[in-house]
């Protein structure tokens, strides 16, 4: 007998995978992390994964695609206030650029 998930087939039409996705995709913030270039290199590629299956057709992250362009090309530059009063510019740009990218390399035609 196969194994049923929300009335779906768990291994054929993944009824769980969109909201995994989903709550990975929530938690990033490379911001002012110490393992900021490590956290930077997994945002990218987990697009560029993300991107790939869309464009394969094998599940619908055009929604992601959206959120992650408007992220990063739409969304003004923040500045932020460092611990001595100083003004210090939003460090994620070099993560959401680059993750905006994937989507247009794997995707750009169905985007």
């Amino acid at each position: 007998e196969k194994s049923r998930c929300w009335g779906l087939t768990l291994w054929k039409d993944l009824p769980v995978f969109g909201a995994n996705m989903r709550e990975h995709w929530n938690f990033f913030d490379a911001n002012e992390d110490v393992e900021r270039t490590p956290k930077r290199e997994r945002w990218v590629n987990l697009n560029a994964f993300v991107a790939g299956l869309t464009a394969a057709r094998i599940h619908d992250f055009e929604l992601y695609a959206l959120w992650q362009l408007r992220d990063a090309i739409e969304e003004p530059i923040e500045e932020r206030e460092g611990e001595g009063g100083e003004k210090r510019i939003d460090k994620s740009f070099d993560a959401k650029i680059p993750a905006a990218v994937q989507w247009i390399l794997y995707c750009g035609e169905l985007i």
